[in-house]
């Protein structure tokens, strides 16, 4: 009898053992297949690409001042899977030098790419909006001089009180576009180019007409510039009117050598052309 309660006793041990080892083998898997958010964070502030190596080291220890601050807590993207459209439209307009109204490459954070994970991403508003706030406290041109005044340093400062600043009725975009700002001709201008890049994209690759198929071209030009184009020919021939009138051209409806030329011309001639505009000298 004794000997077989050691028996039970000792099996009792060894299923214990095993169910142990496996839960503890679970566990390792569970912990290597799901890392923590500081080794998220830790693991994408590594490889990001700055552009410039001294003022990357700087930017690196701030942003992870800020996160570790707030327990490594995203600020814009708060699940894994991209589900709010918004933020999505935050992050295409923070990473637009265009919507920005900034002089091309102005800022010493590179633009973002459609396919980063979601720290990447987040990491990205994180430092365009840091550097693009700071230039706007600094003053983008130096009227004096005429020249660009080119960021070499970048505040958080800024950043951070954008954040904890922004209300709960204005998406991030609107937030951005108002913050501290008095000028309602500025705020006009930077949701104006909001609503055109939002339909028309800032592209330099121009469109083509074909002579030879001058109707599929002509069509495939106007689509290309946004417009909706109809089946019946009166209806196309008021959509090329609107054409031609938007782009400062007499809306008669025909086809003619400067029609075709504006057709030839991408969105981001237009924009440096916009740029020539007394507004921005």
């Amino acid at each position: 009898m004794l000997r077989t309660n050691y028996i039970i006793a000792f099996c009792t041990i060894l299923v214990t053992f095993f169910t142990s080892c496996e839960n503890l083998d679970q566990n390792n898997k569970n912990t290597r297949s799901e890392p923590s958010k500081i080794d998220q964070f830790n693991n994408v502030i590594d490889e990001y690409p700055f552009l410039n190596e001294e003022l990357g080291k700087t930017l690196k220890d701030s942003c992870t001042s800020y996160y570790s601050q707030h327990d490594y807590n995203r600020v814009w993207f708060e699940n894994d899977s991209i589900t709010d459209s918004s933020i999505v439209q935050f992050y295409n307009y923070v990473n637009s030098d265009t919507t920005l109204n900034l002089p091309f490459k102005f800022l010493p954070i590179q633009q973002g790419f459609e396919n980063e994970s979601i720290w990447m991403k987040e990491i990205h508003i994180f430092l365009r909006c840091s550097a693009y706030l700071s230039s706007i406290k600094s003053g983008i041109y130096n009227f004096t001089d005429g020249e660009i005044n080119h960021p070499e340093s970048i505040s958080f400062q800024p950043v951070f009180e954008f954040i904890k600043k922004k209300p709960k009725d204005l998406s991030w975009i609107d937030h951005l576009i108002s913050y501290e700002t008095t000028n309602k001709s500025i705020i006009s201008l930077h949701k104006a180019i909001n609503e055109f890049t939002s339909t028309f994209k800032i592209e330099d690759k121009p469109c083509s007409i074909d002579t030879s198929k001058i109707d599929t071209s002509f069509r495939d030009c106007l689509t290309y510039f946004g417009y909706k184009v109809p089946k019946d020919s009166t209806k196309l021939i008021q959509i090329l009117k609107n054409f031609q009138y938007n782009n400062g051209l007499i809306a008669d409806g025909v086809l003619g050598k400067n029609t075709i030329q504006a057709l030839e011309k991408s969105n981001l001639d237009r924009f440096f052309e916009s740029k020539k505009s007394p507004i921005f000298e």
